[in-house]
């Protein structure tokens, strides 16, 4: 089975033994970062540093982007890895905003709460904001592989920062209601007054809802999802026309597009085999999309086996600069024991 390796620009940058390291331990393709949210990043075999630190999100392009400039550079890492005979694919994560571009439009709650990692799509200004990043990260490798990450609405629970959501007693429908944006654009695709909106979701959240708000509250989720499905159609779009080579996406954010001869969904096979497998059944398969970074590794080849038998053709792997030595050879591994 093919596995796709996610990596970061800095786990090769400045260590002359990365590529020789990767190929040792199996690695033949890799999804390379481009453009990526802030982070704080442990470089478990780097000779020089231990932690990468990213306050905001950043480009790791040569090119001016809408983004702050990366300290690490994305196409020295590429053509390392070409030299060294490692296949490279470009990923970019584009709708989660660290920090950054502050006059850009954010979702903001009932409560009035600003989120700041969160571009509220119903904004024109957003969306042309983010089919730039797009573009930009299609045309560091014409021809190549794109993956597109965050091509959506970012919900409260995507991790930002140092999430403190739990212990509060809020549902899942009441978290969902909190992320809502209730701006004037998002309040018009229901067709309500901003403030009754507002006063709705905050009803959803507090648990004194009734059947009116909560039917509100379905009417905007199903607005946002058109709006959000709309969003990612177009910026496929504008990653073929600046010349990406095939795109994929998370299936969440993509699920209108389908698999096709040039886009590929890539449907979350995190956590327990058995979550991973009903994924793949409702996706239709597709691309498996695991993580390494937790669980015994000794269970990699017959959790993948699952996978592959559910309908997934490759899987992606998360994260071959993150894992330990132990996790990244026990990955390469099961990838090629499987058929």
């Amino acid at each position: 089975m093919r596995a796709v390796h996610r990596l970061f620009p800095w786990d090769v940058v400045d260590d002359p033994g990365a590529v020789t390291a990767l190929r040792d331990d199996g690695v033949e393709s890799v999804a390379l970062a481009a453009l990526y949210h802030g982070v704080r990043a442990v470089t478990p075999r780097h000779p020089s540093r231990r932690i990468v630190d990213l306050p905001t999100s950043v480009s790791m392009l040569s090119e001016p982007m809408a983004l702050p400039q990366g300290e690490f550079g994305y196409a020295a890492a590429r053509a390392a890895l070409e030299a060294g005979g490692i296949e490279v694919e470009t990923w970019a994560v584009i709708g989660h905003l660290d920090r950054v571009l502050p006059g850009l439009a954010r979702v903001r709650t009932a409560f009035g709460d600003r989120l700041d990692h969160a571009p509220c799509l119903s904004d024109r200004a957003v969306r042309d904001t983010l089919y730039g990043l797009v573009r930009g990260a299609a045309q560091a490798a014409p021809g190549a592989m794109l993956h597109l990450e965050a091509v959506g609405w970012q919900g409260i629970g995507h991790d930002s920062m140092h999430n403190k959501l739990h212990g509060g007693g809020l549902s899942a429908g009441a978290l969902d209601a909190l992320a809502c944006c209730v701006c004037d654009r998002c309040a018009a695709t229901v067709g309500c007054d901003p403030d009754r909106l507002a006063w709705a979701m905050r009803a959803l959240v507090d648990g004194t809802a009734g059947a009116a708000e909560r039917d509100l509250h379905a009417d905007l989720v199903a607005a946002r999802a058109m709006t959000g499905r709309r969003f990612a159609a177009d910026a496929v779009t504008v990653a073929f026309d600046a010349g990406a080579g095939r795109v994929s996406m998370l299936s969440g954010e993509g699920e209108e597009l389908r698999e096709s001869d040039r886009v590929d969904l890539l449907v979350d096979c995190w956590g327990a085999p058995d979550r991973g497998i009903a994924m793949l059944a409702g996706a239709g398969g597709g691309i498996a999309y695991v993580d390494v970074l937790s669980g015994d590794p000794r269970g990699f080849e017959a959790h993948w086996r699952a996978l592959a038998e559910a309908g997934a053709r490759e899987v992606h792997v998360y994260h071959a600069g993150l894992a330990s030595t132990e996790r990244r050879r026990a990955a390469s591994r099961a990838a090629r024991l499987i058929a």
